[in-house]
């Protein structure tokens, strides 16, 4: 059933309850909508509830949670939503949750550990909170989780290495977050990192170093400089995202360690002004972006040493 953009729609009917083989409910941007009638939980079937730019929705029922079906509920854009209902934990077969820019949004319930089928977390933009409940180290099955934007966050449990099927962690532009864990390299399966415009990084945890495979983003970081000495020690790394960073004028001497480096991103590093003739000793490198990097000299003179690149921007 698809309703959506239907912009005078303030309620539904209670007879909803009469679809009982209903699969997909689509109310996004239904925006003067405030709530749910309690029949709702009658959707027995209902495996995928989309919500999204509902600005006027407050609560969710806690009927809600009687859809045991439900794989996928999308919340994103309910402005208006400070809270979730406890009785969460009943959404067992839930594998995709997604909470983008509920920017009201002060917390989760302690009970989201019971979403044992939980494999994507979205709260990008839920820029009200502070912190994850301890409980979510109970997510076994989750492999992605984005925290981008929640510039009110702050702080994760230690106990986050228990998230041990984790391959995508986001936490680009967490501003007042204050410093990644040595846990974080306990996530053995973690393939994607994004750090980027995370303006209070200042050191990167040197065990991360032991993360295999993985792709790392610190566009826009403002302490780059330092964190550079680092970096080179990563030589797991695969793939690398520098972009945007106007102060950044060359590369260390040490980039040569990054032995697994498949792709190098410089792009808009408008003061880069060369490439070191170490660089071109990363044999694994295939794609190289130095475009709008306006400063750069000497460019056809360095590249005659890079015979692995596939594509150069």
């Amino acid at each position: 059933l698809d309703l959506s953009e239907c912009s005078s729609l303030t309620s539904l009917p209670h007879k909803i309850a009469n679809l009982s083989s209903l699969k997909w409910l689509n109310l996004w941007s239904c925006s003067i909508l405030t709530s749910l009638p309690h029949e709702i939980a009658n959707l027995s079937s209902l495996t995928k509830l989309d919500l999204r730019g509902c600005s006027s929705l407050t609560s969710l029922s806690h009927e809600i949670t009687n859809l045991f079906s439900l794989i996928k509920l999308d919340l994103r854009g309910c402005s208006s939503l400070t809270s979730l209902p406890h009785e969460i934990a009943k959404f067992s077969s839930l594998t995709k949750f997604d909470l983008r820019t509920c920017s009201s949004l002060i917390s989760l319930p302690h009970k989201i550990k019971n979403l044992s089928s939980l494999t994507s977390l979205h709260l990008s933009g839920c820029s009200s909170l502070t912190s994850l409940p301890y409980e979510i180290i109970n997510l076994s099955s989750m492999t992605k989780l984005d925290l981008s934007g929640c510039s009110s966050f702050i702080s994760f449990s230690h106990e986050i290495a228990n998230l041990s099927s984790l391959k995508f962690f986001n936490l680009k532009r967490c501003s007042n977050f204050i410093s990644l864990l040595y846990e974080i390299a306990n996530l053995f399966s973690l393939t994607i990192l994004d750090l980027s415009r995370y303006s209070s990084l200042s050191s990167l945890p040197h065990v991360i170093e032991n993360l295999s495979s993985l792709t790392l983003d610190l566009s826009g970081c403002l302490s780059l400089a330092s964190l550079l000495y680092e970096i080179t020690n990563l030589s797991y790394l695969k793939w690398l995202k520098l972009s945007r960073y106007s102060n950044f004028t060359s590369l260390s001497h040490e980039i040569s360690n990054l032995s697994s480096l498949k792709w190098l991103n410089l792009k808009r590093c408008s003061s880069f002004i060369s490439l070191l003739h170490k660089i071109a000793n990363l044999s694994s490198l295939k794609i190289l972006d130095l475009s709008r990097c306006s400063s750069l000299k000497n460019l056809l003179k360095e590249l005659a040493n890079f015979s692995s690149l596939a594509s150069l921007n």
